[in-house]
């Protein structure tokens, strides 16, 4: 696509993406699901999407030649979305600093029992996007990273509640 994303799913909500591989994806996100507005702002009616039992591999600045300055493979920008069970591996642990296995911005998402590795960053939580506060439970994860297990930035709004629990970060 000329995002350079496997899947791409603005303003929609109810989605599920499963069983699907991801390899070679030179954008800045292998699998985005966005609400609509300004940028990457999340809308109250977009909702209940769902990406379980994927496989990523050779994202972005893994792919020979390929130089992004940003990159999350997995980027939820729409509500109460669950991303589990999912495996995120990089070949190269010398990844630019930007790079993430997943971004959530968004409130009442789950991230559970995801796998990723070799990535500078693992999870990222964001309350940047969203209308009102945001609100996530990071649970049951194994992230190996080079730099940083999981964030969470308070960045223009606010947080209501995260939980992170029972995750392995090495």
């Amino acid at each position: 696509t000329s995002l350079g994303a496997g899947v791409y799913a603005r303003r929609c909500s109810n989605v599920t993406i499963e069983n699907v591989e991801f390899v070679n994806i030179t954008g800045a996100n292998a699998l985005m699901l966005t609400g609509y507005g300004d940028g990457y702002a999340t809308t109250p009616e977009v909702t209940g999407n769902r990406v379980s039992n994927c496989v990523f591999r050779n994202m972005a600045n893994d792919i020979s030649g390929n130089n992004l300055s940003d990159h999350s493979t997995i980027y939820v920008g729409t509500k109460n979305t669950r991303v589990e069970n999912n495996r995120l591996y990089a070949t190269e642990t010398a990844l630019d600093e930007n790079m993430a296995g997943l971004e959530i911005h968004s409130p009442g998402c789950f991230a559970e029992q995801n796998v990723v590795e070799n990535y500078r960053n693992g999870l990222f939580v964001a309350s940047d996007h969203a209308y009102g506060g945001v609100s996530a439970w990071v649970r049951d994860n194994v992230l190996r990273t080079g730099t940083l297990g999981i964030a969470i930035w308070g960045i223009g709004n606010y947080f209501d509640l995260i939980e992170i629990s029972g995750n392995y970060i090495e």
